[in-house]
């Protein structure tokens, strides 16, 4: 399964699960790189949570891993936000996504 493939399987979980108007969550996903231009404004302006999710894993996340080019290490950025944000329920959708993206155990 690839990456994408693993996104579009977890992408529910994600847009109704990251804290896109959390201050804190934004700040960390900024430091992280994963906002360039004006991305931070323009997903803090989406007028819900879900909806600046949506917004951030489409043209952010999505589009790293489509292409020509395959950019996994902007999902993995954003799994170790989700991790380094300290609520459970991140910590185990990230641990959800992780497990996928590894495969099945030998």
């Amino acid at each position: 399964m690839t990456a994408l493939d693993v996104l579009h399987e977890f992408y529910p979980d994600l847009v109704t699960s990251l804290p896109m108007k959390n201050d804190i969550f934004i700040e960390m996903l900024d430091k992280k790189g994963l906002f360039f231009g004006n991305m931070s404004a323009t997903v803090q302006s989406k007028p819900t949570p879900a909806d600046a999710a949506a917004y951030f894993i489409d043209n952010v996340i999505e589009r790293s891993l489509s292409g020509s080019f395959v950019y996994t290490e902007v999902f993995e950025k954003l799994l170790a936000v989700m991790e380094e944000f300290n609520t459970q329920p991140l910590k185990q959708l990230s641990s959800n996504i992780r497990q996928q993206l590894e495969g099945p155990s030998s």
